[in-house]
């Protein structure tokens, strides 16, 4: 697969986790008629429980002009659903989604994409290797399930995470310190949300473990767990904290940390 991709594919046990995951949050949070897997659901109701998603966590309703609702069968059909897809990465970019590796095709079936990939015209087709003019179920489970999970995490990062923001910071912790200016100015790594959250979480540690961290990467400063089992211990009394190791030097550290974590969440 890494011939096809150009770069090392996320593993198997990865996706199916992140899948099971998002599975189970949607069907909880945001959808009125529960799915049964993803991104499965999303492909057969071409689409529609994504657009469900989007008038729930966005401003902008349930009116999209570009969403088929048509009753064409065929490459008649797969054509619209391509520009379905298609307006709506477009329109998630200008929003700030970062979605410049996430092809169209790739979120339609596998019968429509190879259907798609089999009429384009040599003007598009030409752009493609020759051999990702027809894809085999293998890569086509990779990219479809890839490219579902970008799409929905960038969603939730647009319209879900910019809530985060000063003034509901405020509002919602008004016993919390202010963040402090240099938190909230413009970086080109971490947005204004984010950096509150890195602020909230730096709050709890400070308060539970009696030290001071500046937490600026959500993988490698939360990767051992404890700044997750402060929040727990400050906002659920959850005392995950007396069975973890504060320092983990090991891949078994990390993943015992993570272990005792899910125990006292489960």
């Amino acid at each position: 697969m890494l011939s096809y991709l150009g770069v090392s594919p996320i593993s198997p046990a990865i996706l199916s986790n992140t899948i099971d995951y998002i599975n189970r949050y949607l069907n909880s949070n945001l959808l009125t008629i529960p799915i049964s897997n993803f991104p499965g659901s999303f492909i057969e109701n071409d689409g529609g429980p994504l657009f469900e998603i989007l008038s729930f966590v966005s401003s902008k309703g349930s009116n999209f002009s570009w969403k088929f609702t048509g009753n064409e069968k065929g490459l008649p059909k797969v054509k619209k659903l391509y520009e379905q897809y298609n307006e709506l990465i477009k329109m998630l970019k200008i929003e700030g989604a970062h979605l410049n590796h996430i092809r169209p095709e790739y979120l339609l079936s596998f019968t429509d994409l190879n259907l798609y990939l089999g009429n384009l015209p040599p003007e598009k087709a030409k752009f493609y290797m020759p051999s990702l003019l027809k894809i085999i179920s293998v890569l086509y489970n990779y990219l479809s399930m890839e490219s579902w999970i970008t799409l929905l995490y960038q969603i939730f990062k647009i319209y879900v995470l910019a809530r985060v923001s000063p003034k509901n910071f405020k509002q919602h912790l008004p016993n919390m310190p202010e963040v402090p200016p240099h938190y909230l100015q413009f970086s080109n790594f971490s947005s204004v949300s984010e950096s509150i959250l890195f602020f909230w979480c730096e709050q709890a540690v400070a308060e539970v473990l009696l030290e001071e961290r500046r937490l600026t990467n959500f993988d490698k400063d939360f990767k051992d767990g404890t700044v997750i089992g402060a929040l727990l211990q400050k906002y659920a009394n959850v005392m995950a904290l007396k069975k973890m190791k504060m320092l983990c030097s090991t891949d078994e550290d990390y993943k015992e940390n993570a272990s005792i974590l899910c125990e006292h969440l489960a």
